[in-house]
């Protein structure tokens, strides 16, 4: 076969970066910041959004299989309607003309398929470009219009034609390929294939191009190549992980040990002279290490019958505040929004006999059916509790999961459909943020003192996790805390012990209890004023970060940009029948609570407001029984509304931050804990001390004595 043109050349030493899909709406044609940009990076920015690149090693590469997530592709849920780039620099080490093997959809032999319209690659869209030069494609030698298993294919897969002819320069030449895609079916074609080949070659065809090296990065040391390549996807494997205890989660042992897999990587291919063999095997023991970290993820715990997990399942992309709830034998399970103690809302994870997952609720010990029809509420019945085939959990980045049976998906439906859990998304979609979920312990039942007592160490973790830490209220003190995760610490040290004592296990349960509740509470909670000092406090609403401000007499308040010195926006709690009265600074109105805009009035208040925590972060609710305060937007000029019937807890309107801005002592002497910057202030014998950096008792440009700290 010496004379016989064979098309196959090397192709583990072809590096490219493939970017994220850009969103084209169909539009093939629609151009992206990689056809516009003259040196290609490692991400883009198209309408205020960041759009990252990823790495591939071949000479061909499948984006999508023409079989979908059966068979793994480049991306792990392709989406229709998405153009992607493929780029690399190709080092020439002289000028010289090469063959480029180039084609965008491979033919199969038995198919009936039609050949790309003359002028074009395919009919996806597909281009190429070497240093800005468009490759255009062959003359197709089948022009019919009409699909037959009795045409003959011509020239549309590249072995059957002549090699393009391109002239690379000495040095580094840049090549680009654009790569769009609409619909994941054609009439042309009955397999549409998002891929492309692209090979440069010595003219005939017969063997690789000589000196030719592949390197986005302009890397002239191909095995270094590889080497970084394989730590940056080992950083992307970091990045796209959360350390925790949960499902969905890498344990703390796992990350720390590819941190160090990783940096043992970049002390390699940051030495000055690395040789082939030890960069090789420094990338395959870095690759290796990825695998085995991603492989690592915690799955959802299994029951037996002496321990049973029960999880909260959440699509908290679309309604954090919602989880699966069981609606009866027989009927279509939907999320309501969660409350604590409550069976319907717990599912435990028990195996079936062909390696799937029955999902069996507390309340009723039915399962969810995986006999659904696609666009339809999935079921939870008596008979799936028992069935022998049932879901399977698919890991998908950032802890969440892809709940399947084949081509059953449990998708999240919004309140146009009862927010009932719908089987939809194919069994491959894992992008759709109603397809992607969260499995949460929410209870655990065993006899196993260990098993209960690594439970409060994972909830001590999520507890922590979600906790912001300041002087704030709504904050957990920063002493408080290094003192609680010392303690607990001490404890997991104990716990990972070969061999405990039962009881002693018990004790630091109760030990671990306590810490617990001596975290929670620990949280801080805004101060009421007192005869000898005022606490003025800021009342800022999640939406737009706004400031509750009240007018210069009485009226309506509004939200208004934060601003340092603003006595309107400064507000103090006055204890009123173990509730609060809310006063302003500037005029000493109080908020009243019976109207259904929010306004500032004069007088004694008749009713105090409630400041209650939201779980997992900073914010509070202000509520007075079923007044509860909620900012407006634009359209309302950011009024404060009675809104939330005092159980709002989502609304971006209904969550404050309660921000102390200073307090005041009675005696007349003023501590500030604002920015020293917001004001003038004065020596007490009158001279500008313009900015105070020094302890000591000023003057501010109202008179009043203020304490620098």
């Amino acid at each position: 076969l010496s004379d016989a043109p064979i098309s196959y050349v090397k192709q583990t030493n072809i590096h490219w970066r493939i970017t994220d899909p850009f969103p084209n709406g169909g539009n093939v044609a629609a151009i992206f910041p990689p056809e516009t940009e003259r040196e290609l990076g490692t991400s883009f920015t198209h309408n205020g959004n960041t759009y990252g690149t990823g790495t591939a090693l071949g000479g061909g590469i499948y984006l999508r299989h023409v079989w979908g997530t059966i068979v793994p592709a480049y991306y792990a849920s392709p989406q229709p309607n998405s153009t992607a780039y493929a780029y690399t620099y190709v080092y020439s080490p002289t000028s010289q003309t090469v063959g480029a093997q180039v084609e965008f959809h491979n033919y199969g032999r038995s198919e009936a398929d039609l050949a790309p319209p003359q002028g074009k690659w395919d009919y996806k869209g597909s281009r190429i470009w070497v240093n800005d030069s468009e490759l255009l494609p062959p003359t197709w030698s089948n022009t019919h219009t009409t699909k037959s298993n009795e045409t003959a294919l011509g020239n549309e897969n590249f072995p059957a034609r002549p090699l393009l002819q391109v002239q690379l320069n000495e040095g580094w030449n840049k090549v680009l390929i654009k790569l769009p895609v609409t619909s994941f079916t054609s009439q042309q074609v009955r397999l549409v294939k998002w891929m492309f080949t692209c090979v440069f070659t010595t003219p005939d065809g017969k063997r690789a191009a000589d000196g030719l090296i592949y390197s986005p990065r302009k890397n002239m040391n191909a095995a270094l190549e590889v080497l970084l390549s394989e730590i940056e996807n080992a950083q992307n494997a970091l990045r796209n992980s959360t350390q925790g205890e949960e499902p969905g989660e890498y344990g703390a042992t796992q990350v720390a040990t590819l941190q160090a897999a990783i940096a043992q990587a970049q002390s390699i291919a940051g030495q000055t002279a690395i040789d082939e063999a030890t960069a090789q095997q420094a990338a395959t023991a870095l690759r290796t290490a990825t695998s085995v970290f991603v492989s690592g993820v915690n799955m959802p715990k299994v029951s037996s019958e002496n321990e049973t997990f029960w999880y909260r399942i959440t699509a908290p992309l679309r309604f954090p505040d919602r989880a699966i709830a069981y609606q009866g034998n027989g009927n279509a399970v939907k999320a309501d929004v969660y409350a604590e103690n409550q069976d319907k809302f717990l599912w435990k994870v028990v195996a079936a006999t062909d390696g799937t997952f029955r999902l069996i609720n507390k309340a009723s010990n039915v399962a969810l059916d995986i006999a659904t029809a696609q666009n339809s509420g999935v079921k939870a019945t008596t008979a799936a509790t028992s069935a022998s085939s049932a879901w399977t959990f698919q890991p998908v980045e950032n802890g969440y999961f892809a709940i399947t049976a084949g081509n059953v998906q449990l998708n999240q439906t919004n309140a146009g459909h009862q927010y009932q859990i719908f089987n939809w998304g194919g069994g491959n979609n894992f992008t759709d943020q109603g397809c992607l979920w969260k499995l949460s312990i929410a209870k655990v039942e065993s006899e196993n003192p260990l098993t209960l007592l690594q439970e409060l160490l994972r909830q001590y973790q999520v507890l922590r996790r979600t906790a912001p830490i300041g002087i704030h209220p709504g904050m957990y003190p920063t002493d408080a805390v290094s003192l609680f995760d010392s303690q607990v610490n001490d404890i997991r040290t104990f716990a990972q012990q070969a061999e405990i004592d039962a009881e002693d296990i018990n004790r630091k349960r109760t030990e671990l209890q306590n810490i617990i509740a001596q975290f929670k509470a620990s949280l801080q909670m805004p101060q009421p004023s007192t005869e000898q000092k005022n606490y003025w406090y800021h009342l800022i609403s999640a939406r737009e970060n706004r400031a509750v401000t009240a007018p210069a007499t009485t009226g309506n308040l509004q939200g208004e940009p934060v601003t340092d010195g603003n006595d309107r926006q400064l507000w103090k709690l006055t204890t009123l029948d173990n509730k609060f009265a809310l006063v302003n600074k500037s005029s000493g109105c109080y908020i009243a609570t019976s109207s259904s805009t929010l306004t500032a009035a004069n007088g004694t208040p008749t009713a105090g407001w409630v400041f209650t925590p939201i779980a997992g972060g900073q914010y509070f609710t202000i509520t007075s029984g079923t007044h509860q305060f909620n900012q407006g937007n634009a359209g309302t000029a950011f009024r404060i509304n009675n809104w939330g019937n005092g159980t709002n807890t989502t609304d971006e309107g209904c969550r404050y931050i309660i921000r102390l801005a200073s307090t005041e002592d009675t005696s007349g002497i003023h501590t500030a804990t604002a920015d020293k910057d917001s004001t003038t202030l004065y020596h007490l014998s009158g001279h500008s001390a313009k900015v105070a950096r020094n302890k000591g008792i000023y003057l501010n440009n109202k008179g009043k004595k203020i304490l620098v700290k």
